[in-house]
Order: structure tokens, then sequence, then C-alpha cells
């Protein structure tokens, strides 16, 4: 029989070695944790709207036919938001699609329906993986609520992350499912609405050069092609709106965070910010004990874009920029939902009595 985890591999000396390992860096988190979710914002954010306030009054000029450019470029400067940085410029994609529908609430509408259709294909992906047995997908199904519950919630749905994090997960549940294509489209369509997915379509592109998968290659050397062809074009937009003496950063964008910025990602979920802050630490490790024991080519491709992420976020980011979390978390439900086997696959191969 096929072990369902990679632990079950292990021998007994080395199961009890990766358990103290775990234990002692979950007593790392919890240690931190005091400090991890008192972030203060940094004075570089402003102290008038928040940025959804900002994208709602930018989408809404939008729908009343302004040039998003112009828009962008004055409602940076009223609140004093740092206008140098092309990146401070959200790209045009997500707030030119919800400020073209004809009521604001269609875009809360709009996201939320991706967002079934995300645990629909995770919970499909799944079942298929474990051959219809069914407990994992509908724990997946579950996990899922907690980060994607906030898309109906309040102006949430003007967060380009929010909607990128949810096509990224539509990806990597699609290479699940069997579909290269899709997976590759919804992988590309997360880019255009927030660059922030620019490693995991990278690494996705990575995977498939070797797994020789060529078709799929040049897929996405066009899709990511296409994008910097955007990119370059939001980037002559932006200059051609920049204030005479644009606003910078107090503040780098490296800032060597470590676990502290990971576990303040990590907690914008509906499940947990309302808990107590060990259980974000608990959780955040449940994830990487699940996707380090996940052997499938659907769980390689979830923990390398997993890890690859909180390796980024550990060294990028800083303290008002928690909210990326909402790109991420939806994935970590797939690691989440993997640890029972890996734990007890652990367990087992360590032989406690």
């Amino acid at each position: 029989m096929k072990p369902s985890t990679s632990y079950a591999r292990l021998s007994a000396v080395q199961s009890r070695c990766v358990l103290v390992a775990i234990v002692a860096v979950t007593i790392h988190l919890i240690s931190i944790q005091a400090s991890t979710l008192s972030f203060v914002q940094s004075q570089d954010p402003p102290k008038g709207r928040t940025d959804t306030g900002l994208y709602a009054a930018v989408a809404e000029r939008v729908r009343h036919g302004e040039g998003y450019y112009m828009v962008m470029s004055e409602e940076l400067q009223r609140d004093g938001y740092p206008t140098k940085s092309v990146f401070n410029w959200r790209m045009p994609i997500p707030l030119w699609v919800i400020g073209n529908l004809p009521h604001p609430a269609m875009g809360k509408v709009l996201l939320s329906l991706l967002a079934l259709v995300l645990v629909g294909m995770a919970f499909e992906a799944t079942a298929r993986e474990d051959e219809g047995r069914v407990w994992r997908a509908l724990l997946v199904a579950g996990l899922l609520v907690g980060p994607l519950m906030s898309s109906g919630m309040a102006k949430v749905y003007l967060l380009p992350e929010v909607w990128a994090g949810i096509f990224m997960g539509m990806s990597i549940a699609a290479f699940g499912l069997g579909s290269w294509k899709w997976g590759v489209s919804l992988g590309l369509v997360a880019l255009f609405f927030r660059e922030l997915a620019l490693p995991y379509c990278i690494l996705a592109m990575g995977l498939a050069i070797v797994g020789r998968r060529r078709s799929e290659v040049a897929w996405w050397v066009a899709g990511i092609a296409l994008w910097c062809l955007y990119l370059a074009f939001h980037y002559y937009e932006v200059q051609s709106m920049m204030p005479a003496n644009p606003r910078e950063h107090q503040h780098s964008w490296i800032c060597w965070s470590g676990a502290r910025f990971v576990l303040a990602t990590v907690n914008i979920n509906t499940f947990l910010v309302n808990l107590p802050e060990w259980v974000t630490a608990l959780y955040f490790m449940a994830a990487m004990v699940g996707f380090a024991g996940w052997n499938s080519p659907q769980g390689i491709r979830a923990g390398l874009t997993a890890a690859m992420f909180m390796a980024a976020f550990s060294i990028v980011g800083q303290e008002f920029n928690q909210y990326w979390g909402f790109l991420t978390n939806p994935l970590l439900c797939l690691g989440v939902a993997k640890s029972p086997q890996s734990f007890r696959d652990l367990w087992r191969a360590a032989k406690i009595t």
C-alpha cells in the first residue's frame, strides 16, 4: 500500500527528531505571538481613509467615466499615500472591472461566487486524490470558509489580493483536477489582478520545465510575456501622472520581520482573528507539517508555493502589509487538511508507545 505521506518512510529515530523539531519551532512561534499581532501602522500609511476607502473612491469615479490613472493620481495624493514607487499605484484591471459593474454590490457578489467555485474545485481535487474518500475534502471545504468568508464582508472585495488569492487557489485546484490549461489560465489571471502572484507563476512554469511539458511551458512564457507588456504600459501611464514632488516610503519593504510578519498574514482569517494568538501559531505549524508530508504532484505544487511565499514574507513586507495574507491563506487550508494524516504517519513511524 502506498504511504499516505512521506513521513511514513522515516525511521523511528528520524521521526522522533522531526517531532522534537516541530515542538521546538511551535514553542518559539508561540513565544513571539505577544508581539506578532500588535503591529501598528508606520508613518507611511495615511491617517485618512483606509486602502479599501481609497479603492472605493477610485472605482466609483471610474464608474462615472473618469480615467483610471488620473483618478488614482488624485486619490493617492489626497490622502498622502506614497506615490514615487510604481508599485503603490495598483494596476488597473481589478478596480476597472469593479468600476464598470452596474452596481458596487455586484463586485462583492462576483467575488463570493468565485470563492464558492474555489471551494468546489478544491473539494473535488482532494476527493479525487483520495480516491473518493471525502473526509479530507470536507475538511478542506470547511477550512476554506475561514479565509474566504471575508469576501462577502464590507469592502474587502475591493482588495486585489483577495481576487488574486482566489484565482491562485483555483489554479492549483485545476492542476489537481488534471486541467493544466485552466491551471495556467487562472494563474495568469491572478497575476494580472496582483503582481504578487508572479512568484507562483514562475514556480509553476519551473515545474512544467522540470516535467518537460512543453505546451504548458509555452503557455506560461506567453502569458508572463504579455503581463510584462502590461506592466510596461502601467509604468508608462504612472510616469505620465506622477506628481511633481512624489512622496516616498519612509521605510523599505525589505524589513526582515521573520515569523512576526508571517504569522500576522496567517491571522487574516475569519476563524483565527478572534481566537487566542497561540492558535495562529498552531494553525501555521499544522499547515507546514501537512505540506511537508504531502507527496503527490498536487501536494508538491501547493507545498512549494506555500513555502516560497512564507519565506518571502519573512523578508519582505511592512507592518501594514499583513493583508497580503488574503493572497496565501486559501492555500494554507490545503496543508492544514493534510496535517492529520501527516501527524498520524509521523507518530506511527516514531514508534512511541
